[in-house]
């Protein structure tokens, strides 16, 4: 009884942290180019109504839209290389959507931001920027300029996220998914991406009503924990006996390097990307999965960027160090001195071997 009590304050307190945010509208009052049903961030899954004086959004050439939370998710989705018609955020004094080269950026103010520690807000003219700025301080650039900091700033706030989630998100998840969830209703759903998950667990209210920041923690949760079928993952999660088939190292030891094959053979484990490559290029099947440097997260091998050369040292030496986007790993490149940023095709015995030399 006293858990539940303690779980009942918390939830509350959650909720009243949810009323004060500076960049909150009712839905009502927001522009969703996304099912009203469905109302998150495509990259991360934050409510958009929530931080939604920080949307942006991409217009594609195929005619679509895609509406991110914040500038952070789009300096996330601009690495991706995908070919964009347009480019568009929400000027806080109309709260309408306009180009983002019209819009004037407050950064660095006083108001708590969105995926990240330096604020960022737009507006669409100069002098409704210098009266946001009279009273919360920082200073007022174009879209270049604000997008060029977003990128400087994306691998620490990626460092604060990650951070985040660990010490608060995943354990107040865990709290909610024991407490006020079906089990039997969760190991029956099949979504596949996090967007799925949030929108089956609201739909069928597998967790009771639960309202938006309790929701996206349960989800993140078991986006963390189901690991099973390679779509939800997080950290790589290696037995404490698994030893690299190529080096004889227990791979335990390296989390932050661990790298993972799941094949028709077994699942075999690996102390790091160079060693992971020189099994699988001598077997070339199953599922493959590497450890992002920066956030410790379990990635798809195939889709990860990998930088070569730099100044930082696996467990053994020279490594292929893996990253989720092309913009941590060109932030790293720079930082310690990489040679080289190489994709999962480009990776061959020549250039593994050359690693050990």
């Amino acid at each position: 009884m006293k858990k539940n009590v303690v779980l009942a304050c918390l939830l509350l307190f959650i909720s009243a942290l949810e009323a004060k945010l500076y960049q909150s509208v009712p839905l009502a009052k927001a522009t969703l180019f996304t099912p009203t049903n469905k109302p998150w961030c495509t990259s991360c899954g934050m409510h958009l109504g929530m931080f939604y004086k920080t949307n942006h959004a991409l217009k594609m050439k195929d005619g679509k839209t895609v509406q991110l939370c914040s500038l952070h998710c789009l300096v996330e989705k601009l690495a991706q290389k995908k070919i964009v018609a347009d480019l568009l955020v929400v000027d806080n004094t109309t709260l309408k959507f306009i180009p983002v080269e019209r819009a004037y950026y407050v950064v660095g103010s006083n108001i708590k931001g969105t995926m990240t520690k330096n604020s960022k807000f737009a507006f669409g003219t100069q002098e409704a920027a210098q009266l946001f700025l009279n009273e919360h301080r920082g200073r007022v650039v174009r879209f270049s300029e604000a997008n060029e900091l977003a990128k400087k700033d994306f691998i620490n706030d990626m460092k604060m996220i990650s951070t985040k989630k660990r010490k608060k998100v995943f354990p107040m998840g865990k709290k909610i998914v024991t407490k006020m969830c079906d089990a039997k209703k969760l190991s029956a759903l099949h979504a596949h991406t996090l967007l799925e998950l949030k929108f089956e667990i609201k739909k069928n209210e597998i967790c009771g009503k639960l309202n938006e920041k309790q929701l996206q923690m349960a989800s993140l949760y078991l986006m963390m924990k189901k690991n099973g079928d390679g779509v939800f993952t997080s950290a790589i999660s290696v037995p404490e006996n698994a030893k690299c088939p190529i080096c004889g190292m227990f791979v335990a030891k390296y989390p932050k390097w661990a790298a993972r094959i799941v094949s028709s053979k077994g699942i075999f484990y690996f102390d790091g990307a160079k060693d992971f490559f020189k099994y699988y290029l001598k077997s070339p099947e199953g599922k493959l999965s590497v450890t992002d440097y920066y956030t410790l997260k379990g990635l798809d091998a195939n889709k990860a960027f990998y930088v070569v050369g730099s100044n930082v040292f696996g467990p053994m030496g020279n490594e292929l160090i893996p990253f989720e986007t092309k913009t941590q790993a060109v932030q790293f490149f720079k930082d310690h001195k990489g040679k080289r940023i190489v994709t999962f095709s480009k990776v061959d015995a020549k250039l593994v071997h050359s690693l050990d030399q």
